[in-house]
């Protein structure tokens, strides 16, 4: 949890050190032009991060998460039964 509080910390002061500089580098009557295309582009990306992502395992050879296995019943059946679960 430390490393992930501390990512976290890190990659805020970046974002505000990026914007901060974005703000100071473009002239003030473009800042909303700017703004657009910079959250065209950022949310823009956003739908295609899973296709982009799904794509790139398959390049790296990358199959998937679970392994191929014919007991996954029998262990739902043991996480039902170890959380009380009792049909």
């Amino acid at each position: 949890m430390p490393t992930a509080v501390s990512a976290g910390l890190v990659s805020a002061g970046i974002n505000a050190a990026l914007l901060g500089y974005f703000m100071v580098a473009v002239p003030t009557e473009l800042l909303g032009r700017a703004g657009s295309a910079q959250d065209l582009l950022s949310l823009g990306a956003t739908p295609l991060s899973p296709c982009v992502t799904g794509f790139g395992y398959l390049l790296l050879g990358w199959t998937g998460i679970l392994p191929a296995s014919d007991q996954w019943a029998g262990h739902a059946a043991a996480i039902d039964t170890a959380a009380g679960h009792q049909r």
